[in-house]
């Protein structure tokens, strides 16, 4: 079990990004949805904060050491963009 804390913050500060699609990947090469409720508008400036995210490795045999999280989001003019961060992490 891992327990993933991030935040999402809008950085431009002038115009809202409305979050698509979301999921993270434990270096199993399976990823897997994060969020619900989508989609997640976040304001111009502003930062999303979902709490803590309790997930399970499906693959126990070798701890995950590293997990990726991404995010697909329309900006302002209507592009479609993703971004992803990695870190690593211990099994709780």
């Amino acid at each position: 079990m891992y327990a993933l804390t991030f935040q999402v913050r809008e950085t431009t500060g002038r115009a809202a990004a409305v979050i698509t699609s979301s999921g993270f990947d434990l270096a199993t090469g399976r990823p897997a949805p994060l969020l619900t409720g989508l989609p997640i508008t976040v304001g111009a400036g502003a930062v999303l904060a979902p709490g803590t995210i309790r997930v399970r490795d499906e693959a126990p045999r070798n701890p995950a050491r590293q997990v990726t999280i991404s995010l697909t989001y329309t900006d302002a003019t209507s592009e479609s963009r993703v971004v992803s961060m990695t870190a690593n992490v211990m099994p709780e």
